[in-house]
């Protein structure tokens, strides 16, 4: 196997933050250059045996697809791999388990503007494993997956979310900043096992550098203590995302769009979010809206009398901590009721 690039444990935050993880290198020289990028897909075959019993294994063996390098492009890069064993006792001609194993992995990462937007990792692996004898010596075991890292440059503090999807295959995925304290970092972990795993976790980075590193991607299989064969295939799908905290996170929705807009972000310094009024609210003794109430998340909690055209009504009440859904709701004599909502991610 590769020594350059090998799957790291799930402690790599504490490794990586103190100095004595893998992604230690110089910063990346400009925002959405990459840093110690690379991917590599992986096999391995490993053994346990009984006591007093040992084990000669042959074939092809451990095996990586070396590693690869990708950039903030938008062009999948994948490697994959392929290989078997075979694994007999000694002193048991009869006693051989035999091996097989395969995995890709593939890396995509895009920005706009020099600034990473997405990234998406995708994963697969498959193991057959076939004993000859009941209760096998050897202990036999197998492994399929590979590993991905990166580092990468923000501008800004930003939202960071990853989105993972995985069936029959262990996903790990970190992401993390470089800077600040070891003992209490920003970061974020999503972990996927099992028949049908899904993960969703965020975090807001600050400005500077950061990692992201897929520290385990795996199918595995063990000798059952019977004669059979057992086969297992799995497959990984995780996306990471890169927003401004407080950003709009929907489109503007309802019937009062003519009458008030909903800002395109919230104000995550001053914990606030501006309303604009447009011309169909009237002015002077011709304003149509005797009161708005402004909602969020289904409470209320502020209220606007007789808006007029081109005012600003700062709504604050906003939890930083939390996404919202923000609503505007009035009526129009003779119209009816009106909405307008819309949605926000977090600020911190």
């Amino acid at each position: 196997m590769s020594g350059s690039l090998r799957r790291f444990p799930t402690a790599v935050l504490a490794l990586v933050l103190t100095g004595g993880g893998l992604l230690i290198a110089a910063p990346p020289s400009h925002a959405a250059a990459l840093g110690l990028a690379q991917l590599e897909a992986e096999v391995s075959f490993d053994k346990n045996e009984a006591a007093g019993h040992t084990c000669t294994q042959t074939g092809p063996g451990n095996a990586d697809s070396g590693l690869a390098t990708f950039a903030a492009d938008g062009v999948p890069v994948t490697r994959s791999v392929s290989s078997s064993a075979v694994l007999t006792d000694n002193a048991v001609a009869a006693d051989q388990t035999t091996m097989a194993a395969g995995a890709t992995v593939t890396g995509t990462a895009t920005q706009v503007g020099g600034q990473l937007t997405n990234v998406h990792i995708a994963g697969s692996g498959s193991a057959s494993l076939t004993t000859a004898v009941a209760n096998t010596s050897c202990g036999a075991s197998l492994d399929a997956g590979g590993v991905l890292e990166f580092q990468f440059s923000l501008a800004a503090p930003t939202l960071l979310t990853i989105s993972a999807e995985a069936h029959h295959m262990i996903g790990i995925v970190e992401a993390g900043s470089l800077l600040g304290s070891s003992d209490d970092p920003e970061a974020a972990l999503t972990y996927t096992l099992g028949g049908h795993g899904v993960s969703t976790t965020s975090v807001v980075l600050p400005a500077g550098t950061s990692f992201i590193g897929v520290s385990e991607l795996s199918v595995g299989l063990d000798a059952p203590t019977t004669a059979t064969t057992l086969t297992r295939s799995g497959d990984f799908a995780a996306d990471i995302s890169f927003q401004a905290p407080g950003a709009a996170s929907s489109d503007q929705s309802g019937n009062a769009g003519k009458n008030v807009k909903l800002g395109d972000g919230r104000d995550c310094t001053a914990g606030t979010l501006a309303l604009t009024w447009s011309k169909k609210a009237g002015h002077g003794k011709h304003r149509v809206i005797k009161k708005a109430t402004v909602s969020v998340d289904g409470a209320k909690v502020a209220t606007v009398k007789k808006p007029k055209k081109n005012q600003v009504t700062t709504v604050s009440g906003l939890d930083p901590e939390s996404a919202a859904d923000v609503e505007v709701a009035f009526k129009i004599k003779g119209k009816g009721k009106f909405t307008a909502d819309r949605s926000y991610l977090r600020c911190s």
